[in-house]
């Protein structure tokens, strides 16, 4: 079945927006008489993929979308041990960054990349749109610079509780910059930041550790548990998304709120702290603030 035809020419997901309530119940169609998903479906892997991805929107008291989600990750997992290693890895990275949790500039990348090895993409499409990532990391480049030439007199409108956290960051900079002014480097200290990354710090007791004490249980179940805590938060998160209006809470502070969740499941994703070690983010900084996308200078030229 072609799910993109079946729901008005897009993949399912499309029709699911926190930003409107959005009916789950159009998934019932995909299910057969006794209420379950039709097993014909279970080799659709572009259609599973869209079904997974959709069922991340899922709030509290949704139920389809949650049999969605376990119906699809199912057959999925099934199918990646059975299909070519590129199918396999892009349902790997399916199930590992549902593209609604993830960090956009970082699926960028990644879109970019499968959307270049497929043999009927748009060359023109995709040179356009490695050279308006590549501007916008140089812009990303520049506001990063900007960061050492702040004015310590604003710390003084600001919270009690802001001056610490301003104060500190205001120091850093001043550290780069003197690093820089001795190194003849630029304002844009890469290396410094690279450094940072390999910082070691006292260990505290993670959260599976806490989890662990509190309720007597093991690691597995710690990790189980938590997980299970951090999807409940996403199903609150969409709801509060779904039925808030900018009357209420604006969407620029919505956004904020699903963006720090995004950026909270890179950090641990695979049962990773990469804020306690944070190298493991080095080459995330360095796909999103210093290494272009490449591109062909021919290609480019062309247009």
């Amino acid at each position: 079945m072609d799910w993109t035809v079946e729901i008005g020419g897009f993949p399912p997901w499309k029709h699911l927006d926190t930003s409107s309530a959005a009916s789950s119940d159009v998934f019932n169609k995909f299910k057969n008489g006794q209420g379950s998903f039709n097993e014909t479906l279970a080799s659709d892997v572009q259609g599973l993929c869209s079904l997974y991805e959709a069922s991340h929107l899922r709030t509290p008291e949704d139920d389809i979308l949650e049999e969605a989600c376990d119906f699809s990750k199912t057959k999925l997992e099934s199918l990646e041990k059975q299909l070519s290693p590129s199918v396999a890895a892009q349902i790997n990275h399916c199930l590992r960054r549902p593209l609604y949790k993830s960090v956009p500039r970082f699926e960028t990348r990644h879109c970019m990349t499968l959307f270049e090895q497929d043999p009927s993409h748009n060359e023109t499409l995709l040179i356009f749109a490695k050279v308006d990532f590549n501007l916008l990391q140089n812009l990303h480049k520049k506001e990063i610079g900007y960061i050492t030439q702040w004015d310590i007199s604003h710390i003084r409108s600001l919270p009690e509780c802001m001056k610490v956290v301003f104060e500190t960051v205001l120091q850093l900079c001043e550290e780069i910059e003197l690093l820089t002014r001795e190194n003849g480097k630029s304002s844009f200290v890469v290396p410094h930041f690279k450094q940072a990354f390999e910082q070691e710090r006292v260990h505290v007791a993670s959260a599976v550790e806490c989890c662990m004490k509190q309720y007597g249980i093991s690691e597995a179940e710690a990790y189980n548990l938590i997980h299970k805590d951090v999807e409940d938060c996403w199903k609150v998160i969409n709801e509060e998304c779904i039925r808030s209006s900018d009357d209420i809470i604006p969407k620029c502070v919505l956004d904020c709120v699903v963006n720090l969740a995004r950026i909270s499941e890179v950090s641990y994703e695979n049962h990773e702290d990469k804020y306690t070690n944070a190298d493991l983010l080095k080459d995330y900084v360095s796909s999103l603030l210093l290494d272009p996308v490449s591109i062909d200078q021919e290609k480019l030229t062309a247009i």
